[in-house]
């Protein structure tokens, strides 16, 4: 489900109003204008008439009306219960968090920019930040490039942790930071910039992750069948490739060659896994029996 507008793209006090709507009313409890103007507010109360609050107006009056209307959008209900002079509003659903994915892909577009303003002026951000399978950690990151990569959004700069030696190219995946960004106005803490030609890599991988210890290497991909052939000319593995022999139909042969150059990582492997049979590695020989473990792997969780 998604609205046509993502309406948490919003800035300002107009958007943290939405926010806070959005995050009260979806609980299925009655919200009305003084729950939500308290918790713009950050939970401070106030005894006088909700109409006399200076944020009444605008943004409260407009955030209630824009999340209204995006559910209504989505086949939604948000009931307007009116008990004497108070007027609450009831979201009428079972799905509990019903713009899940708008919502977060505004919070991950939010911390992009921040990214992106950053590497421009040369400033560090501040976060709490998670890899996957460890735990949570504070980090003070140069970030140098933003980017996007299989619908997800990437940094890739310069880590510090308190007592650890700097990290360089360190990858921080933003759904993977934890709260708010610290902003960059604020760090009073000196840049670290990318050094000439460090980040030179990128251009030889499929994804972002370099492995360990990798060399760059030309791999030579054999396309069978005509779709094949037509779907991998079309669509590249990766920027260097380029054809090395054409199919022949009229002399029976029913498949070409590709070359690309690159680092072979694990997201060149799952490409060339996604295209099946049809898409075969033919060397170098360790690339090629790297990708014949893999699939020996993979089948033998198909074997009971």
């Amino acid at each position: 489900m998604t609205s046509e507008v993502n309406i948490f793209k919003t800035k300002g006090e107009l958007g943290k109003m939405i926010r806070c709507f959005y995050n009260l009313v979806r609980t299925g409890e009655v919200v009305t204008y003084h729950d939500l103007l308290v918790a713009f507010d950050d939970g401070v109360e106030f005894d006088y008439p909700h109409s006399c609050h200076p944020k009444f107006n605008n943004p409260g009056k407009k955030a209630v009306m824009a999340v209204k209307e995006a559910f209504k959008e989505n086949g939604l209900e948000i009931k307007s219960i009116k008990n004497g002079k108070t007027i609450g509003f009831q979201y009428m659903g079972t799905d509990k968090n019903p713009f899940w994915k708008i919502y977060h892909r505004a919070i991950l577009l939010e911390r992009y920019e921040i990214m992106r303003k950053c590497c421009d002026e040369k400033r560090c951000a501040q976060f709490f930040y998670r890899p996957f399978g460890k735990k949570e950690r504070e980090y003070i990151f140069h970030p140098h490039k933003t980017i996007e990569y299989n619908e997800r959004l990437f940094a890739i700069g310069v880590c510090e942790q308190n007592g650890k030696d700097i990290q360089r190219r360190c990858v921080v995946a933003l759904d993977r930071i934890k709260g708010e960004i610290m902003q960059y106005e604020r760090i009073q803490h000196k840049f670290i910039r990318p050094e000439d030609g460090e980040y030179d890599y990128l251009n030889h991988l499929v994804g972002i992750s370099l492995p360990v210890n990798a060399e760059i290497v030309t791999v030579t991909l054999r396309a069978h069948g005509k779709y094949m052939f037509g779907l991998i000319k079309t669509k590249p593995i990766h920027d260097s490739q380029h054809v090395v022999n054409y199919p022949s139909w009229n002399e029976g042969r029913e498949y070409g060659d590709f070359e690309v150059i690159l680092y072979p990582n694990n997201e060149f492997y799952g490409k060339v896994l996604q295209m099946g049979a049809s898409l075969e590695i033919l060397h170098p020989e360790h690339v090629r029996n790297e990708m014949a473990n893999r699939i020996r792997n993979l089948s033998t969780r198909y074997e009971n």
